[in-house]
């Protein structure tokens, strides 16, 4: 199996953890930002990280990466349908708050 290409430059990857991190230096630094992501994959694991002090919710609407993101990571995953509806609530770690 071929591995998988990242979807993003270094240096795109790098401007939007800028962004998180100056987003989380607006709320005091201590707190961490509060992160959307539409989509999971492979790097969800990084995204998680680049705001390992705040809040990161993904938004998922393919019931395969939904399944693997919901087993294998300890992320907050929500199911998205993808033609800009409600989401649903799918991890335990899902909060209104």
């Amino acid at each position: 199996m071929q591995p998988n290409p990242p979807q993003l430059r270094t240096d795109q990857l790098l401007r939007i953890a800028g962004s998180v991190h100056a987003a989380s230096e607006a709320r005091g630094g201590d707190s961490g930002a509060r992160l959307l992501v539409f989509g999971v994959g492979f790097d969800s694991g990084v995204w998680a990280a680049v705001n390992c002090k705040g809040r990161t919710v993904f938004l998922e609407h393919n019931a395969i990466w939904l399944g693997k993101a919901t087993k294998k990571r300890d992320l907050e995953v929500g199911r998205w349908d993808g033609r800009g509806g409600d989401a649903h609530r799918r991890s335990r770690r899902w909060s209104a708050a």
